[in-house]
């Protein structure tokens, strides 16, 4: 019997929905937050907390360079997952916005 090589639809939506809420979660625990700040999508939120764990990237690396006991691993992978869902989801919105919206920030 064959095997399908597509997910369907719902299992798709699910995933990626579930992702999502996975990732929420992630920066919850990562950085220190309020839940409306977590919630909000807007360009400048996304650049914040870009910033937010950028900062925290190099403070975790700075630890884990200088041999610092606080320093942990797991955290730091944590982080740097985080952050580049962030940037990817920042990318993605800004190109799905119109392009005047760009070209009239960019100015």
């Amino acid at each position: 019997m064959p095997v399908p090589t597509h997910k369907p639809l719902s299992q798709k939506s699910a995933n990626s929905s579930s992702r999502a809420a996975a990732h929420t979660t992630d920066l919850a625990r990562l950085l220190p937050l309020w839940p409306h700040e977590l919630n909000d999508m807007t360009t400048n939120g996304r650049e914040r907390r870009v910033g937010l764990l950028r900062k925290a990237l190099r403070a975790e690396r700075r630890r884990g360079l200088a041999g610092h006991w606080t320093y942990d691993l797991a955290r730091h992978s944590a982080l740097l997952r985080c952050y580049k869902r962030e940037v990817e989801l920042a990318q993605t919105s800004a190109t799905a916005q119109p392009s005047g919206v760009i070209k009239a920030r960019a100015g």
